[in-house]
């Protein structure tokens, strides 16, 4: 994704060990811990400028000047969800991942999905 024209790229690759606190046949609230890996690389602006005279006939110039960060970072998450079977085979789900990533500092997400069950 981009933010204000600088480039973003995530992928992460999570093993959850989750409990689930309910039993019922329904509904499922669990909560889970595990490790975390994070790859990232993000196109960061470090500075621009930009020059002209009044007095030369020289074109104005401008400049931009990019960091590029590759980074690979390990650390581990706690996951919260609630789960609701619509039908037997049906189901929704939201939950909530805090990721501590080390040198990339603390992520969080926030989620929503549908499930089917075979």
């Amino acid at each position: 994704f981009s933010i204000n024209g600088d480039k973003r790229e995530r992928f992460t690759a999570d093993l959850t060990l989750l409990v689930n606190l309910l039993k019922n046949n329904r509904h499922a609230l669990r909560v889970g811990v595990g490790p975390s890996t994070w790859f990232r690389r993000d196109k960061i602006l470090v500075q621009s400028g930009f020059s002209a005279s009044p007095t030369s006939s020289v074109i104005p110039a401008g400049f931009i000047q990019y960091d590029e960060i590759y980074s690979l970072n390990i650390g581990w998450h706690v996951t919260g969800e609630y789960a609701y079977l619509i039908t037997p085979n049906l189901s929704v789900d939201g939950r909530f991942i805090l990721a501590n990533l080390q040198q990339a500092g603390i992520s969080s997400l926030a989620g929503i999905g549908l499930g089917y069950h075979f």
